[in-house]
């Protein structure tokens, strides 16, 4: 072995370790490359933060926010048409734990009646008649999460025995009653009707799953039609 062999010998765990550092640093490099392009991915750009009384501070600015796929692809689909209706919507879904289509259709309503009224959130008192029943009752949870009148808030009542996807809407010395179509209605209750029938009165998973699936295709129905073709205003302060 002659002198220079002997030397790289000699040294052989110190270059090993500098080739480990090394090769540690590039990983650890292209690490922080990805990273940070995978988070300019996901980022939905510089967000101007205003300061409020009421908002939470978790509204909606872009789609690439939606953890559920199914509702990140309805979102790309349709949130541009009304971003009002979908977010209210969305918060719809997670106040009342899951998405349903008597929640749905408060949600609009209580919007369409805001609009009717030219009313404000958490300042319009509501009258339901959609009782304290499941399924029909949680259209009441739409109507509160859609224009922030909760019972929590004493703006929201129920009128007793009556069962009815209708609701009294009230701002200042205005008030308007709407309801939705009674065909409408007629199909939310039956195809609701025959999924607890199809899962013999079972209501688990699957059948979350269903009501779930059926409940965003009606979202997506929704959105490409005008109140008036879901509800009836069926007296008001305006109307003689």
């Amino acid at each position: 072995m002659n002198k220079k062999q002997f030397l790289i010998f000699k040294n052989r765990p110190a270059i090993v370790c500098i080739f480990f550092i090394i090769l540690l640093t590039i990983s650890l490099a292209i690490y922080i490359i990805l990273y940070i392009d995978c988070k300019k991915k996901v980022s939905v750009g510089d967000i101007t933060r205003t300061q409020s009384i009421y908002d939470s501070g978790f509204n909606l600015t872009s789609c690439e926010q939606i953890t559920e796929e199914d509702v990140y692809q309805l979102c790309l689909k349709i949130r541009d048409k009304n971003p009002e209706q979908f977010d209210a919507l969305l918060l719809t879904n997670k106040f009342h734990g899951h998405t349903g289509m008597a929640n749905i259709y408060g949600a609009v309503m209580a919007l369409y009646a805001k609009q009717l009224l030219n009313g404000k959130n958490y300042s319009i008192t509501v009258v339901s008649e959609a009782g304290d029943i499941p399924p029909k009752s949680c259209f009441n949870d739409g109507v509160q999460a859609a224009i922030n009148a909760t019972y929590g808030r004493a703006l929201i009542q129920s009128v007793p025995n009556v069962s009815r996807y209708a609701a009294t809407f009230l701002y200042l010395d205005k008030w308007v009653r709407i309801e939705v179509k009674e065909d409408i209605a007629g199909s939310i209750d039956k195809r609701l009707s025959d999924l607890v029938k199809k899962h013999n009165m079972n209501l688990d998973d699957d059948y979350y799953k269903e009501v779930r699936e059926l409940s965003l295709k009606e979202w997506e129905t929704i959105s490409n039609q005008k109140p008036e073709d879901i509800f009836t205003v069926t007296g008001a302060s305006w109307m003689k």
